[in-house]
């Protein structure tokens, strides 16, 4: 005859099974939460990046224009009808432009702001606004 203590070392019950996997169901939720998360961030960066990279391209073609060509001619939002590189890829994605021709109450200084706009992958706005300052160097003034 086996004894009662030789028979429960042989496998689990019932109430341990389902406590086991209670306890395996709420670390994967966890786990789903936090990769979901991370993904989320990381779609994010991306977004801000390619943003980033979008108004910095725009701020190194007024560079190279130069103070007398800097106006809002050369830079539309869309051309031949296709929005611009990059703009597609950001949900609803904006650029804007603003070009203050004296600059700190100065006509040889003027400061061009570029933002680009769009709606995060939850819908909420986002933007990214980066700005120079442009001197006409060929202009000299009496003083």
């Amino acid at each position: 005859m086996t004894t009662l203590k030789q028979r429960r070392c042989g496998g689990w019950t019932l109430i341990e099974c389902v406590v086991s996997t209670v306890i395996l169901g709420v670390g994967l939720v966890g786990v789903v939460g936090a990769l979901t998360a991370a993904l989320v961030a990381n779609q994010n960066a991306s977004d801000r990046q390619l943003a980033t990279a979008i108004a910095q391209s725009t701020l190194e073609q007024m560079r190279s224009l130069g103070f007398a060509d800097l106006t809002y001619e050369y830079f539309p939002e869309s051309v031949d009808g296709k929005t611009l590189p990059g703009l597609d890829a950001l949900h609803g994605g904006k650029r804007t432009i603003v070009i203050d021709d004296t600059w700190a109450g100065s006509p040889r200084l003027r400061k061009a702001a570029v933002t680009v706009s769009w709606r995060g992958r939850n819908g909420t706005p986002a933007e990214v606004c980066l700005e120079t300052v442009i001197t006409n160097r060929s202009s000299h003034s009496g003083t």
